[in-house]
């Protein structure tokens, strides 16, 4: 294990690294501009034009224009009577010289998208045009990581409470959720700070920070429209309704899976040609995660704690966990497949080695990792009639890779052929 898991580091962070993105990608991006990018006008225009790749909402658009002494001008903007994907911003009387173009709009699946660009009135460019871009490094990374604690932890518990409940059935430890217990509201407190971190990094990257400027203004309506920030407050909704105390316990079970649940919501959902069926198979990969990767989390708590206590019931549990595992991990990588097909195709994959793409390889490559750990480990269990932990602590390992990985995917945009 101690070998493993650095190389398979150090191979994703190589990927993170040394691959380029290229320009093909499923967000909005910026097809064509007037003035164009490094245009020198004769003339003074009047208007610049933005066309994007997709239909826009106004209120989702910011344009800023700054002057050769970097001064910030006036600018009207409005969207096309006849074409919603093209922006029309309003000039003030231009003196000669080099303008920048700086823009930020959010895609119709909810990843806020910005640029800029240089165009001069009666001489040469001085500036180099920027390129498109999804949001800062920092900030991009930071909701990554953020992303992956808050829904790790979601996937993770959700999971665990399930197998512990199935577990419980064969005279198994069954851990519950009852929020009673004073480390539970501890835990809560600290998922609804982690979910306040990342609302104001995700408005950050919004146009006007937009998400909380609506959010204050009880703006449901139009807020809906941006599916991130909707997910976030069904989290804090749901999670809510987890902390009653005293319920039945399928209360409890059952919240987990809504809440579970809304992770499918964000990201690539929305940009999906066919939403239900992208829906579908999202959902699946969400929940068969949770009871593959909960399900690890569950074996090592067990063999950590009361494996000598619970060795024979232990030994009753396996045909019913590696049939679960089994089921979990079929689903896992079946509608893996299905989320691929639907968002892009191999052709793509290939062709454009994105940060996409090559994320895709090592999660395939983290995947089939984790197999071969189970295998390994449910033909130990059966032997010896024990758990192996090292064995288990890698298969869970490698699981949150691929789980940190996913969330990375789908905050990134996946390659696309050119129509």
């Amino acid at each position: 294990m101690r070998r493993i898991i650095p190389f398979v580091l150090m191979i994703t962070v190589f990927l993170c690294t040394f691959c380029i993105p290229d320009t093909a990608s499923a967000h909005t991006h910026l097809i064509d501009s007037k003035p164009k990018q490094n245009e020198v006008q004769q003339e003074a225009p009047k208007t610049i034009q933005l066309h994007f790749s997709e239909q826009l909402q106004l209120d989702t658009v910011t344009i800023s224009i700054t002057n050769p002494r970097s001064q910030s001008l006036p600018v009207a903007i409005k969207l096309a009577p006849k074409n919603p994907s093209i922006v029309i911003a309003s000039l003030p009387p231009l003196a000669k010289g080099t303008y920048t173009v700086k823009w930020s709009v959010l895609s119709g699946d909810g990843h806020p998208v910005s640029g800029s660009y240089s165009f001069a009135y009666g001489q040469k460019v001085a500036t180099t045009a920027g390129e498109s871009s999804v949001s800062h490094p920092f900030l991009a990374f930071a909701l990554i990581l953020l992303r992956f604690l808050n829904e790790g932890w979601l996937l993770l518990s959700a999971g665990f409470i399930w197998v512990s409940f199935f577990a419980s059935k064969r005279s198994l430890p069954n851990v519950t959720w009852f929020p009673s217990h004073r480390w539970k509201w501890f835990l809560a407190v600290i998922w609804l700070l982690l979910q306040i971190g990342i609302w104001l990094l995700y408005a950050s990257e919004l146009p006007q920070n937009l998400s909380t400027k609506l959010l204050l203004e009880g703006q449901i309506v139009q807020l809906s429209k941006i599916p991130y920030a909707m997910v976030l407050i069904l989290q804090v909704l749901l999670f809510v309704l987890l902390l009653i105390p005293n319920m039945v316990q399928t209360w409890y079970l059952f919240l987990w899976i809504l809440i579970t649940a809304t992770c499918a919501f964000g990201g690539h959902l929305w940009s999906s040609p066919n939403m239900i069926l992208a829906l579908t198979a999202r959902l699946l990969h969400i929940w068969s995660g949770a009871l593959w990767l909960g399900g690890i989390a569950y074996l090592l708590f067990v063999s950590n704690r009361q494996q000598a206590k619970v060795l024979a019931t232990l030994s009753r549990f396996r045909p019913f966990f590696s049939r679960m595992a089994f089921i979990a991990s079929s689903l896992l990588i079946i509608s893996g497949f299905l989320l691929v097909m639907i968002q892009t195709n191999f052709s793509a994959i290939i062709t454009f080695q994105t940060f996409w793409s090559r994320f895709l390889a090592v999660k395939v490559m983290l995947v089939m990792g984790m197999i071969i750990y189970a295998t390994i480990q449910t033909r130990q269990w059966k032997i010896n009639g024990a758990l192996e932990r090292d064995s288990l602590r890698t298969e869970w390992i490698f699981g949150l890779i691929a789980l940190l990985l996913g969330i990375w995917m789908s905050q990134i945009a996946y390659p696309i052929l050119p129509s």
